[in-house]
């Protein structure tokens, strides 16, 4: 086990942001060397909106130990959490020490409880409901703040305008489900979403099944070059003519933040849920976009269709809820669904009953007759809110990345 100034002082150097400071759970109490440290860090972080550098920790607080300086955070909260188990374990244990003398049976008891009250305090599965604590209260306090601060949506700001103005967005835990017929629009719409994440600085993970990265990687382009004020076309992009090279490489350069990660298989095989998992673990994006569900392959042959795509839905859910990220899946509407001016319905989805329970928000696409440019998008499950519409039309001219709510 290492230090407990090494790994505290490795917590501190790593919160360095909003990201990392979402990631720490723990109170200045749990902390057996740098309390004060903890304390300076979240009140300079609440006053100053921002964080304390190296060189200021350091002067402020000299028994840090720099070697500690450039440590992963996840790597020292994990062993952050062995200490505190180790810790609590020896407390139990001392503080029934003269009990254990005198009344031996009633001090196992008494230890057997405290260590089942620490094992349960570390279980990521589940939530004691009544432990006396103000952490929802606090929860709420910090979208107080939030919504003091001028933030307008609450989570992943969507694609569409009329979910925003709800001021809540994609929320960790959430699975949200798209199906539609082949060609009318997903993976655009996929596409859309992953960009407005990664423009408000959200880190996204997009797994494609239908499509090459570098397809993905050029609709991309187009895209988040409209929303930073670049006029691309797609088809000058797979066609190499008609682009202006100069824009092109100004926008390219200023993509350099690595927020936004691009996968069309895993380990050069088949994209499977597994492999989806660990790269979520590897990556921790804050928004999963995975394009094409029903094409993932299964863990096991001998599975049948419906086990294979039940086993699916409700993974990807709780995959969400496990590594609180949101995620964003697209599937295919059956021959059923051929009239492409009419919302698919969820009958008209292999296993659609499956998805949609899983599902938080559900939306089938469809097109608009008479008017190519526009796409029609039907809510059909809108999770804890009255549904804000039926449907939207967005303007749809994907061409030039020009998608946006009418």
């Amino acid at each position: 086990m290492e230090s407990y100034n090494y790994i505290e002082s490795g917590i501190v150097f790593s919160l360095k942001d909003r990201r990392s400071l979402e990631k720490f759970k723990y109170q200045s109490k749990d902390f057996s060397v740098h309390q004060k440290t903890i304390d300076f860090v979240l009140n300079y972080s609440e006053n100053y909106e921002n964080f304390p550098t190296e060189a200021l920790l350091l002067e402020k607080f000299p028994d840090l130990d720099k070697n500690a300086v450039g440590l992963d955070i996840e790597y020292c909260l994990q062993e952050f959490d062995k200490q505190l188990i180790f810790r609590k374990t020896v407390e139990v244990i001392n503080s029934n020490k003269d009990l254990l003398k005198s009344e031996p049976k009633n001090a196992i008891k008494k230890i057997l409880s405290g260590l089942e009250d620490v094992e349960l305090s570390f279980d990521d599965d589940i939530e004691i409901y009544d432990n006396g604590a103000l952490s929802r209260l606090e929860d709420y306090n910090k979208k107080v703040e939030l919504r003091n601060k001028g933030l307008k949506t609450l989570g992943i700001p969507t694609s569409f305008k009329t979910i925003n103005r709800t001021t809540i967005g994609w929320m960790k835990g959430d699975l949200v489900s798209i199906f539609a017929r082949p060609g009318i629009g997903k993976t655009f719409l996929l596409i859309h979403a992953a960009a407005v994440a990664y423009k408000f600085g959200f880190k996204v993970l997009f797994i494609s099944t239908e499509m090459s990265k570098a397809a993905i990687n050029a609709r991309m382009d187009v895209m988040l070059g409209k929303m930073y004020g670049y006029d691309f076309s797609h088809t000058s992009i797979r066609r190499g003519e008609g682009l202006d090279k100069e824009k092109y490489k100004e926008f390219l350069t200023k993509l350099n933040s690595k927020r936004l990660i691009v996968l069309d298989s895993i380990e050069r095989n088949a994209i499977t849920y597994n492999g989806i998992a660990s790269k979520v673990r590897k990556y921790k994006p804050d928004l999963l976009v995975l394009d094409g569900i029903q094409l993932i392959a299964s863990e096991k042959s001998s599975n049948a269709v419906w086990e294979k795509m039940f086993n699916l839905f409700y993974g990807i859910k709780t995959l969400s809820l496990s590594s609180q990220i949101t995620s964003i899946v697209s599937t295919q509407a059956n021959r059923k669904a051929a009239d492409l001016f009419v919302p698919p319905k969820v009958a008209e989805v292999a296993f659609g009953d499956a998805l949609i329970q899983a599902s938080d928000y559900a939306m089938s696409l469809c097109r608009v007759r008479n008017e190519p440019l526009q796409l029609l998008v039907q809510f059909q499950k809108f999770r804890d809110e009255a549904f804000p519409a039926d449907y939207v039309t967005m303007h749809w001219d994907v061409d030039k990345g020009d998608i946006k709510e009418i």
